[in-house]
C-alpha cells in the first residue's frame, strides 16, 4: 500500500504544478442579444443527459469499491489480482469508447445517437457481473462484464458532454462543463454511500442487480426525452445552431457539359 500511495501523491504532485502554469484567460465578451433570442430555464435542456450520466456513474461507485472484494470471494486464489485488472479493463474500454463517440459525433453531427446503446450496454454489463457472481462462474467471465460496462461508461460520458454543449449557449459552456462534473462525481459518491449500505444486509451479487436496475431508470428518463423531446426549445448560438449555419459548398454543372433538352 506504501508504494500506491506514494505513487498516487507524485502524479498529483506533478498535476499542482501543471495547474499553477496555466495562464489566466480573459473573460469572454458578453453575447449581443438578438431578437431571436430564446430563454429557456438552464435545467430543462440539461436536465436528461445530467440524469444519463448519474445514473451510470453510480455503478462506477459500486463497482470500483466492491467489485475487486467480489472476486476474491468467488476464488480467494486469484480473485483479488483479477479484480484489479478488471479495473483496468474496465478503464481502457472508457478511454476507447470516448474517442470512438466523438468520432461517431462528429460524423454523424449531433450527439446523443449512440447514447441509449451505450446505456443499454452499461445495464447489461453491470447485470452481468450480477449473473456472474450468482452463478459462482470463473473469474475470467467477469472480463466480458467489464468490457461491456466500460465501453458504454466511456461513451455515455462523451454523450452527456456534447449533448449539453449542444443545447446550451455558447456563453454557458463552463456551466455545462461544471453540471457534468457535479452529475459525474454526484453519482459515483451515491453509488458508493447507497450500495455500501445495502451490502451490509445483502450478498455482492443481489447489490449489482440493483445497480444494474438504477440504470435501467436512466435508460427510461432518456427513452422519454428522445420521445417528448422532438420540439424542444433550445437556446441560439449554441452547438446545434452553429453546425446548421455550416453549408455545404454547391456543385455547378460544368460548362462543357451539354444540358438534356427537356432541361
Amino acid at each position: 500500500y506504501d508504494a500506491v500511495y506514494m505513487i498516487a501523491a507524485s502524479i498529483g504532485g506533478i498535476s499542482l504544478i501543471a495547474c499553477a502554469a496555466i495562464p489566466a484567460i480573459p473573460p469572454p465578451d458578453s453575447e449581443p442579444e438578438t431578437t431571436n433570442m430564446v430563454h429557456v430555464p438552464m435545467w430543462h435542456l440539461v436536465l436528461v443527459p445530467a440524469l444519463a450520466l448519474m445514473f451510470v456513474t453510480t455503478a462506477y461507485g459500486a463497482i470500483t469499491n466492491f467489485l475487486p472484494v467480489s472476486m476474491r470471494d468467488l476464488d480467494p486464489a486469484t480473485g483479488a489480482a483479477m479484480g484489479g485488472v478488471m479495473l483496468g479493463v474496465m478503464n481502457f474500454a472508457s478511454m476507447i469508447s470516448r474517442y470512438t463517440a466523438g468520432k461517431i459525433m462528429d460524423r454523424r453531427g449531433q450527439p446523443g445517437t449512440v447514447l441509449i446503446p451505450c446505456q443499454v450496454l452499461c445495464a447489461l454489463g453491470v447485470l452481468l457481473m450480477a449473473a456472474i457472481l450468482a452463478l459462482e462462474l470463473p473469474v475470467w467471465t467477469m472480463l466480458l462484464a467489464a468490457l461491456c460496462y466500460g465501453a458504454g461508461f466511456g461513451a455515455v460520458q462523451n454523450e452527456a458532454l456534447t449533448m449539453m454543449f449542444y443545447r446550451l449557449p455558447r456563453s454557458k459552456t463552463s456551466e455545462a462543463s461544471a453540471i457534468w462534473n457535479i452529475a459525474f462525481d454526484g453519482g459515483t459518491g451515491l453509488g458508493s454511500t447507497f450500495y455500501g449500505m445495502l451490502i451490509a444486509t445483502m450478498a455482492f451479487a443481489p447489490m449489482f442487480g440493483i445497480a444494474s436496475g438504477v440504470i435501467a431508470i436512466g435508460l427510461i428518463v432518456t427513452l422519454l426525452d428522445r420521445q417528448l423531446g422532438r420540439h424542444r426549445v433550445v437556446e441560439v448560438n449554441n452547438l446545434s445552431a452553429r453546425l446548421k449555419a455550416v453549408q455545404a459548398p454547391r456543385r455547378y454543372p460544368s460548362k462543357n457539359k451539354k444540358q438534356p433538352k427537356n432541361q
